[in-house]
C-alpha cells in the first residue's frame, strides 16, 4: 500500500489533524539529533570542557527517557490533549531559552527541559493518534507519524550543520 500525501481526510478529519502528530514527532527528534552536529561549535564558542559537552548530548535523552512513563500516566489522568498542549508549550519555551542563554548552565538547563517537554509530548502524541483515527486511516497517520519522525532525524543532522555555521542558537529557534 503506497503512502501519498496529502493523505485524503477520512471521515470528516481534516489533513492538518493527520499531519500534527506527524510534525511534533518531528520535532522531538530533530532536536535530538540537531545537537550532534552542532555541538562542537557551541562547544568551541562557550569553552565548554568536553564533560559539559557531552552533558548538552545526554541531558535531553536523559529527561526524556527517564520521564516517558510519567508522561504517559500524566497523559492518562488529563487527557491526551491538554497533554500535548503543556508538552508542546514547554518545549517551545524551552527552546527559546537555549537560543538566548549563552552559558552552559543555562543552555543544560534548557536541555533538560526540552527532553522534558519531549517525555510528555510522546506518549500525548500516540494516544491522540489511537484515540482519534481507525481502521485504515489509523495505520496512514501511522505512517506520517514514523516518516516524520524519521525525517526530524535526518532534518535535525542537516539543519544543525547549516545553522551551526550561521549562528548556532539557530539550532534552538528552528522549534
Amino acid at each position: 500500500m503506497a503512502l501519498c500525501l496529502p493523505i485524503p481526510p477520512a471521515s470528516g478529519t481534516p489533513v492538518i489533524a493527520r499531519l500534527v502528530p506527524g510534525m511534533a514527532q518531528a520535532l522531538i527528534a530533530l532536536d535530538y539529533a540537531i545537537m550532534f552536529v552542532a555541538l562542537p561549535v557551541i562547544s568551541r564558542q562557550l569553552s565548554l570542557t568536553p564533560a559539559a559537552a557531552q552533558w548538552l548530548m545526554t541531558m535531553y535523552g536523559l529527561c526524556f527517557a527517564g520521564l516517558l512513563l510519567a508522561g504517559g500516566a500524566v497523559c492518562d489522568r488529563l487527557g491526551a490533549r491538554r497533554t500535548f498542549t503543556g508538552a508542546m508549550v514547554l518545549f517551545l519555551l524551552a527552546s527559546a531559552l537555549g537560543a538566548v542563554v549563552q552559558h552552559p548552565a543555562g543552555l543544560l538547563t534548557a536541555r533538560a527541559l526540552q527532553g522534558t517537554g519531549a517525555a510528555f509530548l510522546q506518549p500525548a502524541i500516540l494516544a491522540l493518534i489511537a484515540g482519534r483515527f481507525k481502521g485504515a486511516a489509523y495505520r496512514q497517520t501511522l505512517s506520517v507519524w514514523s516518516a516524520t519522525g524519521a525525517a526530524g532525524l535526518v532534518g535535525g543532522v542537516i539543519l544543525g550543520g547549516i545553522f551551526s555555521e550561521i549562528h548556532w542558537p539557530l539550532i534552538f529557534l528552528i522549534n
